[in-house]
């Protein structure tokens, strides 16, 4: 519940005059101070906005750099006058770079190459010449990203396992407030069965008492979101990460323990609502690209094709009191915010075939407070009314989609989406606007990381008493579709196709709440319980076995799955059920109110061999022959087994498949045929694992 009882709507309409006029006084435009074209603003150009911020780390390595300064620029002085450094030689990196269209202030640099995980760049700016003058040089400095998958070289960022960044971490810059989520960023991945609320992570008040809270994991990345909506102003709080947690690695947090007493946001007794839209036309000022536009690229959907379009009509935003935080302000979007995003009509594989479906409506949901500041703006080197205060806002968000399909390769929650932007009261039209640039970077059918460019927006309402009301959510998640069903299109049992190990993953059409499912399912094997790992990936429920990771040979780590569901015998059948409660929530606390009970069976393993004799009507046993393990599926791919045979690797040759058709050069014109082709050596991107899987367990280290 909200807190107060003054009509918080009306308390918003004077929050924008509050924030006119606390933006101007830190160094920020009202919207009518726009700059000016005196000799004495020839000496007062420079940078006024940059993403990557300066001193921003974990950039996705996609990321292009853009540019807004405060006069226009043209391009050729950005390439004589902009480095982008450095790359493994040292060197600059090349680069292409795009005006802004309604801005030719600003300007976007897109890397030649991608850049690369775990790295330092810096951006310098050196005698720029602006249309009002030279713009004072300024080096900018940001920090790269680690790989979500690959080599450990390039998926740790130190072999010992311990917090890189805290957000908030409680300096004047990052206040801890009333309602303020906890975000981390781990040097290594989190084991997500390690990372338990109430066990090895948990917020306790004063008393010793467990708040709750939902605590989400996804790789590096953690965040703990109080249930409540505000925790206890000037109450002391500790939130401990225990040595229980662990890594993907196997390695071993050390614990450490937060203690923080949160500042009020309200201190007058009215938090300040601020109702808003998520703009769905025109272009951003920062990007010239389409405003809240989700694009998702990469290998296998190719560019600029696959795109949804974000809307939201009311999306409510807590600004802290501004006439209490003049400099830093807090600003929050609440957990369980809806944005729709429209449907793509049809996937389109490598942007070119179509997939046979589309997604139908995509659900974007925040599922945790989406909180961050409004700061000073730090390239205001000449205390200039246009220098548009910066916004830094981090958000976890779920995607579903209504298509069964799509939602199966889609469905995931995105964490830690930093977004970089400017703020600005619109005095002529009497609203708040939010500009600001992010990267989103999509798990795609789990075979590659997407990326996609965000440019968003979000634009108060002038009439804060007649504003949109935000629609409640009192629907609960809706079970679409499960990896071992029925095939809704073809009507076969899918379980028929499952593998030894495999997980189970329940998809619903919407994203769920992590700490409502810790208790609500359970497995059992013939009557027995079995034991398994659970994790929630935006809608889908991921239930797998559990994981064991121990060191290989070298620098390789091996990682086994124990007690996964393992196929029927012939003489020992092996029934699984898998039970659900009604208890599982969404992100807004609404229950299935289903009770799902699965039974299944993975194909029988034929134990009895029968042979029939030849002349005789009596068939009789025989003893099967343990074969051992063939290989499945291989990443790289490859189309058959593989001849020595014409093998040149310089030439880029693999060789022949084996019993290939070698050719005939030595008979007559009738005689001779040309050999069957070649097999090209398999390419593959840079950083990526090998994986080869056999139609058997496998014994580590025998």
């Amino acid at each position: 519940m909200l807190r107060g009882t003054f009509n918080q709507t009306l308390y918003g309409t004077l929050l924008i005059t509050a924030c006119a006029t606390v933006l101007t006084a830190c160094g920020g435009s009202d919207g009518s101070s726009m700059p000016g074209n005196d000799a004495n603003d020839a000496k007062r150009q420079s940078l006024l906005y940059a993403y990557p911020d300066d001193g921003q780390a974990e950039v996705p390595t996609k990321a292009p750099v853009v540019l807004r300064f405060t006069s226009d620029v043209s391009l050729g002085d950005v390439e004589q006058s902009v480095t982008l450094c450095c790359d493994a030689e040292g060197g600059n990196l090349d680069y292409t770079a795009e005006t802004v269209g309604p801005d030719p202030r600003g300007v976007i640099l897109t890397p030649a190459q991608s850049l690369s995980p775990l790295t330092d760049y810096t951006i310098a700016i050196k005698n720029l010449r602006l249309r009002n003058g030279t713009a004072t040089d300024r080096t900018l400095r940001f920090t790269t990203r680690p790989l979500a998958e690959g080599p450990r070289s390039l998926v740790v960022k130190d072999e010992g396992f311990a917090i890189d960044r805290q957000m908030p971490n409680g300096d004047t810059n990052e206040p801890i407030m009333d309602f303020s989520s906890f975000r981390f960023q781990f040097t290594q991945p989190v084991d997500r069965a390690s990372a338990r609320y109430g066990d090895t992570v948990v917020l306790t008040d004063s008393s010793g008492d467990t708040v709750e809270a939902t605590l989400l994991i996804n790789g590096h990345y953690m965040t703990v979101d109080p249930k409540p909506e505000y925790l206890t102003p000037g109450q002391s709080y500790t939130l401990s990460l225990t040595n229980g947690l662990t890594s993907t690695f196997d390695e071993a947090f050390a614990g450490t323990e937060i203690s923080f007493t949160p500042a009020d946001s309200s201190p007058r007794g009215e938090p300040a609502m601020l109702v808003q839209r998520i703009t769905q036309s025109g272009l951003s000022r920062l990007t010239g690209k389409n405003i809240n536009q989700v694009p998702v690229n990469g290998t296998l959907l190719g560019e600029d094709v696959n795109v949804t379009q974000a809307s939201a009509d009311a999306v409510v935003a807590e600004l802290a009191d501004v006439t209490e935080y003049p400099d830093v302000t807090p600003i929050r979007l609440p957990r369980g915010t809806k944005l729709t995003g429209s449907a793509i009509e049809m996937v389109m594989i490598g942007g070119e075939v179509p997939a046979g479906f589309g997604s139908g409506p995509v659900d974007m949901r925040l599922t945790s407070d989406a909180t961050g500041y409004l700061v000073p703006n730090p390239y205001n080197v000449h205390n200039r009314a246009d220098a548009l205060r910066i916004v830094h806002l981090l958000m976890d968000v779920g995607i579903a989609t209504e298509d069964p399909r799509a939602n199966g390769g889609f469905t995931q929650d995105i964490m830690h989406i930093e977004l970089v932007g400017v703020a600005e009261v619109d005095t002529e039209a009497g609203v708040l606007n939010l500009d600001a640039v992010g990267m989103v970077e999509p798990n795609i059918l789990g075979q590659e990381y997407g990326y996609g460019l965000l440019s968003f927006q979000l634009q108060s309402y002038k009439d804060q008493m007649n504003a949109p009301t935000a629609p409640e959510d009192k629907t609960g998640p809706t079970l679409q579709s499960w990896t071992l069903g029925t095939d809704t299109l073809t009507g076969e049992d899918k379980s028929l196709l499952a593998k030894p190990g495999d997980p189970i993953i329940l998809n619903f059409d919407e994203p769920i709440d992590p700490q409502s499912a810790n208790d609500a399912i359970t497995l059992s094997l013939n009557g027995e319980p079995v034991e398994f790992d659970l994790w929630i990936d935006g809608a889908a429920v991921v239930i797998s076995p559990e994981r064991l990771v121990s060191q290989g040979p070298g620098k390789s780590t091996v990682i086994q799955y124990l007690n996964g569901i393992e196929e029927s015998e012939e003489n020992s059948r092996k029934i699984y059920t898998l039970h659900i409660t009604p208890d599982i929530t969404d992100s807004s606390g609404n229950p299935i109110n289903v009770e799902i009970n699965k039974n299944f069976e993975l194909p029988i393993l034929t134990q009895n061999k029968k042979i029939v004799i030849p002349s005789t009507n009596y068939p009789e046993l025989d003893n099967l022959i343990n074969h051992a393990p063939i290989v499945l599926a291989a990443y790289p791919g490859f189309p058959c087994a593989l001849s020595k045979t014409g093998r040149n690797l310089n030439k880029n040759i693999a060789g022949r498949c084996k019993g290939a058709f070698s050719g005939i050069s030595d008979g007559t014109d009738v005689d001779n045929q040309p050999a069957d082709d070649n097999i090209p050596v398999m390419e593959m991107p840079k950083h990526r694992p090998i994986l080869v899987q056999f139609s058997k367990k496998l014994i580590p280290n025998p």
